[in-house]
């Protein structure tokens, strides 16, 4: 609890300080949620063209929504966007500990995170980044636990945290392609085909 209170206190006061408070970064995402909010459909328009599928739409819906039921106000976005992030130090305690099995070790790693330059400095900017690192964390940390010991619950976590991190960021198919690669050949079932190989 100390460290992830740490790690939210840092990014609030170093939001305050950067004056994200009063005059947030704000990106595309902003301007996707305001047509959403204005009835206009899910678009960003560049030099004129407007891009219907310019990026994985649930950040954007998510954003959107914060902005309908906070009456879009930006301070509250801030505090989530730091809370988001400052939650990436639990993340990786709980992978330091399903890979190393210290909790001396897991807490490091947390603690590096809970200080990290640029997750403190982009906590407060109304920016993916935040959703990114919580959704990767999330998916790293449920595969590795599918590994270690299989099962229908860990599966179902597997399935959550892959299909959520890839409507915030389509490129982590690449990761989720090899990791289920790696995990079917090492199944029993190739594990014997491998066997059978060798013997041959």
């Amino acid at each position: 609890m100390i460290l992830l209170l740490t790690a939210f206190g840092i990014r609030l006061a170093v939001g305050w300080w950067l004056g994200h408070f009063h005059h947030p970064r704000i990106w595309e995402y902003e301007e996707i949620a305001n047509h959403l909010l204005a009835g206009q459909g899910y678009f960003y328009e560049h030099l004129g063209t407007p891009y219907r599928a310019f990026m994985a739409p649930l950040y954007p819906l998510v954003y959107a929504s914060v902005c309908a039921v906070t009456n879009h106000t930006h301070s509250i976005l801030v505090i989530l966007h730091c809370a988001l992030s400052a939650f990436a130090t639990l993340q990786v305690y709980a992978i330091g500990m399903l890979i190393f099995k210290n909790p001396s070790i897991a807490q490091l790693g947390a603690w590096l995170v809970a200080f990290h330059p640029g997750l403190i400095l982009y906590a407060s900017r109304l920016h993916i980044l935040n959703a990114d690192v919580f959704a990767f964390l999330w998916v790293l940390w449920a595969w590795l636990g599918l590994f270690q010991s299989s099962s229908w619950t860990k599966a179902i976590q597997v399935g959550f945290a892959s299909g959520f991190a890839i409507l915030i960021r389509g490129t982590i198919i690449l990761f989720l392609l090899f990791a289920m690669i790696v995990f079917l050949w090492s199944t029993p079932v190739f594990q014997r085909i491998k066997a059978l190989k060798l013997v041959g």
